[in-house]
């Protein structure tokens, strides 16, 4: 490739004005904090077995603090003090 050829590689281009169409509709997204019946669900949705994150808690950790948060005793103490207790 000659230095003419190369130097016609980075020659600015007028771009085309023609904007791209979207065809999707917007989609709100919901950005309030989760809900206790959703990170149930996560949290019975993570495979066990597998090793901790970088905060150390492995899933067998939060399933068991999920097993002591929501049994069907009503003397339970509350689910943030088992959080805390576990931490």
């Amino acid at each position: 490739m000659t230095r003419a050829e190369q130097a016609a590689l980075h020659v600015p281009r007028e771009t085309p004005h023609d904007h791209i169409p979207i065809h999707v509709e917007p989609y709100a997204i919901n950005d309030d904090p989760p809900t206790e019946e959703e990170v149930v669900e996560a949290i019975r949705k993570l495979k066990t077995g597998k090793a901790a994150g970088a905060s150390g808690i492995k899933t067998e950790h939060l399933k068991r603090w999920l097993r002591k948060a929501r049994p069907d005793k009503d003397d339970v103490e509350p689910a943030l003090v088992l959080w805390e207790n576990l931490l």
